[in-house]
């Protein structure tokens, strides 16, 4: 798994661990061998499904400031001066999208998750919890 440097200077916190969670569900659903390991969004569900849902609500998308060549080297002549003076006037954004959701359908599968819903994970979450605390408290 490779991370661009600029995506981790950019990105904040949250968007970075949802990447990372994203890609490391491909590796998940490769190793069980599943059938829908290749579909984005069913690697974006198992990422939620496996506890990173949270940060799929948060970090989904993030805004980037946008300079050119010209204002770039103004900032690094003037620093934070330029960003006074400049104001938003001079400084164009831009809103960057993470996974292959849109943010309805994370809503809707966090909700769904957050319910108390029968399913082979989440009898498999409730043992795995149950044998952690097992282990902790020996």
């Amino acid at each position: 798994m490779y991370i661009r440097k600029e995506f981790l200077k950019e990105a904040p916190f949250e968007t970075v661990v949802l990447a990372m969670a994203h890609e490391l569900s491909h590796l998940v659903l490769g190793a069980i061998g599943h059938p829908l390991k290749h579909t984005e969004e069913a690697v974006d569900l198992t990422a939620m499904m496996l506890g990173y849902k949270n940060f799929y609500l948060i970090g989904y998308q993030y805004e980037v400031e946008k300079l050119n060549r010209i204002q770039l080297n103004l900032r690094k002549i003037f620093g934070r001066l330029f960003d006074y003076i400049a104001g938003k006037w001079m400084v164009v954004s831009e809103i960057r999208r993470v996974g292959y959701l849109t943010y309805s359908e994370i809503e809707f599968a966090a909700d769904l998750m957050d319910r108390e819903i029968k399913t082979p994970l989440s009898d498999l979450a409730k043992h795995w919890n149950r044998c952690a605390f097992k282990i902790v408290d020996k």
